[in-house]
């Protein structure tokens, strides 16, 4: 969903659950009370889950594996995304056991193609110079994290089984 369309229903659920401030626009506090509720009825696990989905999907677009390449690429980003999976890694393993191990194999695949990208980066670097822009090469993606119950053809994001349609 995007931004805008992101912001178009939290604004509609504002109004629909509050009085509007006379513009037709909820006010900071209309807005917080919506925020607040939606986390208040969040389960942690879930959260938890969609976190590292969010993470792992972050880390896939930053090494360049996305729908356009290295357009969206950054090794930084793409490192600091990997790094919040590895640590957060252990807990997710303790709250969610054997589920976990797609996780388990995406932060591993992310891992790889953060070290191939690293290693044909560094062998494209002039001696002495800058490393150059990176290659639109995209190495193998990693394998999707998806629950096993989650149809094929979906959006390819996570989603917590209790909320699936």
């Amino acid at each position: 969903m995007s931004d805008e369309a992101t912001e178009a229903t939290e604004t509609t659920e504002a109004t629909e659950t509050t009085e509007a401030d006379g513009t037709g626009q909820p006010t900071p506090e209309q807005i917080a009370q919506v925020m607040y509720e939606r986390l208040a009825a969040a389960q942690v696990p879930d959260v938890l889950a969609q976190t590292m989905a969010t993470f792992a999907d972050l880390a896939a677009i930053r090494l360049g594996l996305g729908p356009e390449g290295d357009k969206r690429g950054h090794a930084g980003e793409a490192r600091l995304a990997i790094d919040v999976l590895t640590t957060l890694l252990p807990i997710t393993e303790a709250a969610f056991g054997e589920q976990a191990s797609a996780f388990r194999q995406a932060v591993s695949e992310l891992q790889m193609a953060f070290v191939e990208r690293a290693k044909r980066e560094s062998a494209a670097a002039p001696e002495g110079g800058p490393p150059p822009a990176p290659t639109p090469t995209r190495p193998a993606a990693p394998t999707p994290i998806l629950a096993p119950e989650q149809p094929p053809g979906d959006s390819g994001l996570w989603v917590p089984p209790h909320h699936r349609k």
